[in-house]
């Protein structure tokens, strides 16, 4: 016997291949249309800052505060907005409320679960991947030209880029996939979708920077089981934005004193 639901975008979301191709086909587009307006969204701020005499190609141009306020404003703007829109049009719940004791004692352990991920996936990758085929990162490349720009980032990611990121892909996302599938396979489907958004923030070799993807689908699957166990969309946000701020202080500690 079928299971059978409502979804949210109007069509009846049977658990069987045809509901569960439907419910990624929508998560999928759902992502494309944020990443897409993001980028159309990020022209004006490039074209403003190049017609200014910048030279928007060089990372110097990219790690002014400026820009990165601006990009993050425009490129996490269209994710909300996106999400928004979809919330709206279909009616999704997608609950945020003050987190209670037992929310905040989930959010530490994902914050320090996330943290360690990270940490141990890295240090795997760069012990399997020979130094000079190694992956490079947009915000490392930026962290070298300029340690500040990370701090600037860290807290964006508090205030801005980690509410904007967990509304659409945890709330909107996962939301829409939960309803064609169960949990193991929604974390993983959102995840995915949440790593790939990040492709560009990566130079390297396809292998590698797979592997760094796929860390970082890891690390998505702990926000979004955060958001799984509590029903409260501030748990995985306070996560992301914790786990962001960490790692980024201490790569600006490590280029400012190592």
């Amino acid at each position: 016997m079928s299971v059978t639901t409502i979804s949210q975008d109007g069509a009846t979301g049977v658990h069987t291949t045809r509901g569960r191709v439907r419910a990624v086909a929508v998560a999928a587009a759902i992502t494309v249309v944020a990443l897409v307006v993001g980028i159309v969204a990020s022209i004006p701020v490039l074209v403003g800052f190049a017609l200014a005499g910048y030279d928007i190609t060089a990372v110097e141009t990219l790690a002014r505060p400026e820009v990165l306020v601006l990009s993050a404003f425009a490129t996490q703007g269209s994710m909300l907005l996106v999400g928004y829109g979809y919330v709206r049009r279909y009616g999704l719940a997608v609950p945020v409320r003050l987190p209670t004791r037992a929310d905040a004692l989930v959010a530490g352990v994902g914050v320090v679960a996330a943290i360690v991920l990270a940490i141990l996936g890295s240090l795997v990758i760069s012990l399997v991947v020979p130094v000079d085929q190694g992956a490079t990162s947009v915000l490392g490349d930026i962290g070298a030209v300029d340690p500040v720009a990370l701090l600037v980032f860290a807290a964006l990611s508090v205030v801005w880029i980690a509410p904007a990121e967990e509304y659409l892909f945890r709330g909107v996302v996962q939301g829409r996939v939960r309803q064609a599938f169960g949990i193991g396979a929604t974390l993983a489907v959102a995840g995915a979708l949440f790593a790939s958004i990040h492709v560009f923030n990566y130079a390297g070799t396809a292998a590698v920077i797979a592997a760094y993807l796929g860390l970082l689908v890891l690390v998505s699957v702990v926000f979004g089981y955060a958001y799984e166990r509590t029903g409260n969309l501030t748990v995985p946000i306070a996560i992301h934005a914790l786990y962001n701020a960490v790692l980024l202080g201490g790569s600006y500690l490590a280029l400012v004193w190592g």
